[in-house]
């Protein structure tokens, strides 16, 4: 499932996500939107499944991630390959040559509006290194990116987002280690009690 949410009301993001859930099954269902899992037992151990380019678009589009993006802050909760870091990265210099900012300007707002995470540090790593080919390729100076290689749980952010977008890991609870379970009955209320 792709998570995608404004935070603006409890009934809204209910609303979205509700949305969204059909929406996955209805691609799932056709086999051919969204990415298949890795081969290697590696991601299949991780449950790491990559968002296709056509998810990545449609779900952007349905967060209104298309325009009057520049100093709206995105966080990407586990952004495994980095399939929509990139595409955030395009809309948003795009955006900023648009408005006719400098090089220099976009760079610095990307590396304030643009935050993700990614617990796999092989990920972690080869997504930042597309990430920075691309500005490179831009001619864009070096963005100090606000990027994390850790536990999205257990991050702890401090900043308020205008969108979190991102295709995470499933594993049902049975498959968590205890003491990630442990972790998340103490900072987590389900809608019944703790978990």
């Amino acid at each position: 499932m792709i998570m995608l949410y404004r935070p603006r009301s409890v009934i809204a993001i209910i609303c979205k996500i509700a949305i969204l859930n059909l929406i996955s099954v209805l691609f799932l269902e056709m086999g051919q939107i969204m990415g298949s899992i890795l081969d290697s037992s590696h991601a299949k151990e991780k449950c790491q499944k990559f968002t296709s380019q056509e998810f990545v678009d449609i779900a952007l589009n349905m967060a209104n991630y298309s325009h009057a993006i520049i100093g709206k802050c995105i966080l990407e909760n586990s952004f495994g390959s980095g399939n929509f870091l990139k595409e955030i990265l395009k809309r948003y210099i795009e955006e900023g040559i648009a408005q006719e900012l400098s090089s220099e300007v976009i760079a610095e707002k990307l590396s304030k509006d643009i935050v993700g995470i990614e617990l796999d540090t092989f990920l972690y790593n080869a997504a930042l290194e597309e990430l920075n080919s691309l500005i490179e390729a831009r001619g864009l100076p070096p963005v100090t990116w606000s990027l994390f290689n850790d536990d999205f749980l257990a991050h702890g952010f401090e900043q308020r987002f205008d969108n979190i977008i991102g295709n995470p890991p499933y594993l049902s609870y049975r498959d968590i280690d205890e003491e990630s379970r442990k972790q998340i009955r103490q900072s987590f209320l389900s809608s019944a009690s703790r978990l």
